[in-house]
């Protein structure tokens, strides 16, 4: 059982990496997941999961994106504004 506990872990943080990667790289996405999470992370996975399965992925990529990296794809302070209290807060 731990073996497969071991697996599952392995292959969520690689998709917590996959997400974390598109929101650094893509200001449309950023501001996807800034706005719609949920619906971020199941275009990366590539299915639709209820929200409840989704939402300890959503943590671990809020926990290791910060603002900054979001900030600086955007535009509008607005957009920025809004991304900021969403993901936390987190500053650079």
């Amino acid at each position: 059982m731990d073996v497969i506990k071991k697996k599952i872990d392995e292959i969520i943080q690689k998709k917590a990496e996959s997400v974390i990667s598109k929101v650094k790289s893509d200001p449309q996405f950023a501001t996807k997941f800034a706005t719609e999470p949920v619906k971020a992370v199941e275009e990366v996975l590539g299915v639709d999961l209820p929200d409840e399965q989704v939402k300890g992925l959503i943590e671990v990529v809020k926990k290791n994106v910060s603002v900054g990296d979001v900030v600086n794809k955007l535009a509008s302070g607005d957009v920025a504004g809004t991304i900021s209290g969403i993901i936390g807060g987190k500053k650079d």
